[in-house]
């Protein structure tokens, strides 16, 4: 039977926003079959929990932010991502404050942690959702698209006119599982560029950007001294922040998710019309491993 998962034991961090720049404290805990991820804002009294869905995202600018009213959590991406990364479907965030840590500006982190404390079985079967047909948001010349797939494929172009992003190569494909996400994507940072931070910083963003949580860019090169860690960063890191925001869906996906410059928000606008289209997918559940698609086996991700 293929089962939910949440974490064996509480792990504590703590870190600074990348947009408040304040430094918040975190602790992970499990939590029941068939609750998803929720945020549970404790810096409130009463204690304010957010569901990690993507109908509850407020906002997609320069990061994904869900709301319950007017309490609020951003900056969720990375960590769900690495929640996606690790296939775990239910489980607590208390959060001292509204957004989560950014730590190094990628999963790394997140996925230390949750290896540190174990991930467990539950006594739930594991839903997933099949993409049945053809679906596609677009906005201007951005799109974020889904197809059938027996398996679970994330296909990313972007397009930034800089030299960096020139001489790299702009589109990927990842056959999505544990080893995948933790090999090849979940190191990669996020990443700005010089000539917006004077902006961000008036907007009161970016406020905890520096060196050790991002990729920086002036108007030729990449100015961190220690460079990027491998030639396809950027365009991967756009591949984990996708990947996070569709795993807000609430099930995990069986299909193909093509993005073309997508970002928080259209991947966001793409599973609202996903969910308004119930002819478009179904939920599965899956008794015998060998019936599942080959990403999705016991020994990658469950």
């Amino acid at each position: 039977m293929i089962k939910q998962r949440t974490i064996r034991s509480s792990i504590k961090a703590s870190g600074i926003g990348l947009h408040t720049g304040k430094k918040v404290n975190i602790e992970i805990r499990p939590a029941p079959p068939s609750s998803g991820i929720i945020f549970r804002r404790v810096d409130i009294s009463p204690h304010v929990d957010i569901s990690a869905h993507a109908l509850n995202v407020h906002k997609t600018l320069l990061s994904t932010e869900i709301s319950n009213n007017d309490v609020s959590v951003c900056t969720i991406e990375h960590l769900i991502s690495a929640f996606a990364g690790m296939g775990i479907d239910n489980a607590i965030v208390d959060i001292g404050g509204d957004e989560v840590p950014i730590m190094d500006g990628s999963s790394s982190n997140y996925i230390f942690l949750l290896q540190s404390c174990g991930v467990r079985e539950q006594d739930k079967l594991k839903k997933y959702l099949r993409i049945l047909k053809p679906l596609q948001y677009k906005e201007d010349d951005r799109s974020g698209e889904f197809l059938p797939y027996n398996g679970y494929r994330i296909t990313m172009e972007i397009k930034f006119a800089h030299p960096v992003f020139e001489k790299n190569r702009h589109r990927a494909s990842l056959e999505f599982s544990n080893t995948s996400f933790i090999k090849e994507l979940s190191r990669s940072r996020t990443f700005g560029f010089t000539r917006d931070l004077q902006r961000l910083q008036e907007e009161r963003r970016a406020l905890g950007g520096s060196f050790k949580n991002a990729v920086v860019l002036d108007d030729e090169k990449v100015i961190n001294q220690e460079g990027l860690r491998h030639p396809q960063e950027l365009l991967h890191h756009k591949m984990l922040d996708a990947i996070g925001d569709l795993h807000l869906i609430g099930y995990n996906i069986i299909g193909e998710f093509r993005g073309y410059k997508s970002g928080h928000m259209i991947n966001n606008k793409l599973i609202r019309k996903l969910l308004d289209h119930p002819e478009s997918f179904r939920i599965e559940e899956f008794k015998d491993n060998h019936d599942l698609p080959s990403g999705y086996r016991t020994g990658d991700i469950n």
